[in-house]
């Protein structure tokens, strides 16, 4: 498009899956080549760095208060808390080769 504007712009690598948090009105994206997943307003203030120990990260999606995201090389699906990063789940284990990009949809 024409009217782009740039939210973040330092400290990024190789930014892969980005998705939006409609209801808390966050940007959450993964970086492969810092190995993190980050989150901020949907204006690029209060960008946060989830301490959760990511390996080369592809693609990330938000559903309710979870957090689900794939890896580079992994045959696994993870997903946490969408803020706290607390719980870490392993879901979906060898179900599929390397799972690439991922969508979260709710029912009805």
């Amino acid at each position: 498009g024409r009217a782009r504007t740039v939210v973040i712009d330092t400290d990024l690598d190789h930014p892969w899956g980005v998705t939006i948090d409609y209801s808390d009105n966050r940007l959450y994206w993964v970086d492969a080549g810092l190995d993190k997943i980050e989150y901020s307003n949907l204006d690029g203030t209060n960008r946060i760095t989830m301490e959760i120990g990511v390996i080369d990260p592809f693609a990330v999606t938000i559903e309710n208060n979870l957090l689900f995201w794939t890896e580079t090389g992994n045959v696994s699906i993870f997903t946490t808390h969408k803020l706290f990063g607390k719980g870490i789940l392993e879901i979906a284990i060898g179900r599929t080769l390397t799972p690439g990009g991922i969508e979260a949809v709710s029912p009805g």
